[in-house]
């Protein structure tokens, strides 16, 4: 924190006890601004046709840590949202684009399903495909 004193800027004294707001060591909490642009990473992702492993690669972190951003998790440094924004060919505006509802509908049916397959017998998801593929062939 800086006191301003004329034309110069002068430190507080280090004697001082840091406040809340003072303190950097602490980590800031991810956001909803966090989670929204791990919802777009992972849209743009999508709609390159990349896995995870892909443009984790591209971007030199694990799937893991992608998983988390994508997720919102952990926050997205700016370096690294560069980075994604150039391997998607995005410009880094698009990742703070706020979808409508309709996307938001869309993007929390998604997720149900992707929940639901994962709890469903060899039979049924097969039963499924076939239904997928009769409503949107190939």
């Amino acid at each position: 924190m800086y006191r301003h004193a004329g034309n110069f800027q002068t430190m507080k004294t280090l004697s001082s006890p840091p406040t809340s707001h003072d303190d950097i060591s602490q980590p800031r909490q991810v956001s909803a601004l966090d989670r929204l642009i791990g919802q777009q990473v992972r849209s743009f992702r999508e709609a390159k046709g990349l896995s995870q492993q892909d443009l984790a690669g591209q971007c030199g972190v694990s799937f893991q840590q992608l998983q988390k951003y994508e997720r919102g998790v952990n926050r997205l440094p700016a370096a690294r949202l560069h980075q994604l924004a150039s391997s998607l060919d995005r410009p880094i505006a698009a990742f703070f684009n706020t979808p409508d509802e309709a996307q938001v509908m869309h993007a929390a049916l998604q997720d149900r399903l992707r929940t639901a397959i994962v709890e469903l017998d060899t039979r049924t998801l097969q039963v499924l495909v076939d239904l997928v593929d009769r409503l949107h062939p190939a």
